[in-house]
């Protein structure tokens, strides 16, 4: 997640993906992504979300309630880009957010489909707050 944000880029417009490019060490970083979207898909089963094909469904009525992970960036814009179906290098080169900052992704529900939209990005205002 760390190298310069032009050969992330490049990793994006790679032939067979981003995830194929030899930074990546191919099959090395393809395993590791494929237990992070294998450990997002079984901690949203338990919350009554499947992963298909691309596509987020509900087993039924989500449940009310907030849900909280605490990660490091790098892994945390490997998620997001799970659930926005981006690559992950996208982030990686696009963004950084600070360390104790909040992301809030909302899970949108619209018959049965979930759309998972990003509304807070790397926010800080609860460390202004608290004099830290």
């Amino acid at each position: 997640w760390n190298a310069e944000p032009e050969r992330l880029a490049a990793c994006e417009r790679y032939p067979g993906g981003w995830l194929k490019d030899p930074i990546f060490q191919p099959p090395i970083g393809e395993e590791k992504f494929a237990e992070i979207h294998s450990g997002l898909k079984d901690f949203l089963a338990l919350e009554g979300i499947t992963y298909n094909n691309g596509a987020f469904t509900a087993d039924g009525p989500l449940k009310d309630g907030d849900i909280a992970l605490f990660c490091h960036l790098g892994f945390g814009f490997a998620l997001l880009g799970i659930l926005t179906n981006m690559p992950a290098t996208f982030y990686w080169r696009s963004f950084f957010i600070a360390t104790s900052s909040v992301t809030t992704v909302n899970f949108e529900e619209n018959d049965g489909i979930i759309h998972p939209r990003i509304t807070a990005l790397g926010c800080t205002p609860h460390l202004f707050k608290g004099n830290l």
